[in-house]
């Protein structure tokens, strides 16, 4: 199959589910916050429209500089482009980012797409590391 059609449906799945949650989880209970930064609201003093281009300029760099190496594995560019993207949808449509999910700990607010972005880069850094060392052995 096509790689750029399953990194595209990782891409849906992971904004429909994310998407899902931050309409649904006020009927639980849940607090919305407006994050109009990026995590631990950094960066919250940039206007949405400026961020919101920012972002999308990011995201298209990145797949660009490493465009073989999200290829080669697609769960892991699909969760952070999916995350990604669904965050931008927020900002699109709202200004900012909502986040529901609370750590206590930290005291900081996030959503499902922060976690498939950060398990994803988690992912593809993991992957690519263990390539390079595995090229290093052979050589």
């Amino acid at each position: 199959m096509n790689k750029y059609l399953q990194i595209l449906k990782v891409v849906l799945l992971v904004v429909l589910i994310d998407q899902f949650f931050k309409f649904s989880i006020p009927f639980f209970g849940f607090e919305i916050i407006l994050n109009q930064g990026i995590s631990f609201s950094f960066l919250s003093f940039i206007p949405a429209n400026a961020m919101t281009l920012l972002m999308i300029i990011f995201v298209g760099v990145v797949f660009f500089l490493f465009k073989n190496e999200w290829l080669a594995h697609s769960v892991s560019s699909g969760l952070f482009f999916g995350g990604t993207i669904s965050n931008i949808v927020d900002r699109i449509f709202f200004g900012a980012v909502r986040d529901w999910l609370k750590i206590s700990f930290f005291d900081v607010y996030n959503n499902l797409a922060d976690w498939f972005i950060f398990v994803g880069l988690v992912m593809f850094l993991l992957y690519n590391s263990n390539k390079r060392i595995n090229k290093n052995l052979i050589e």
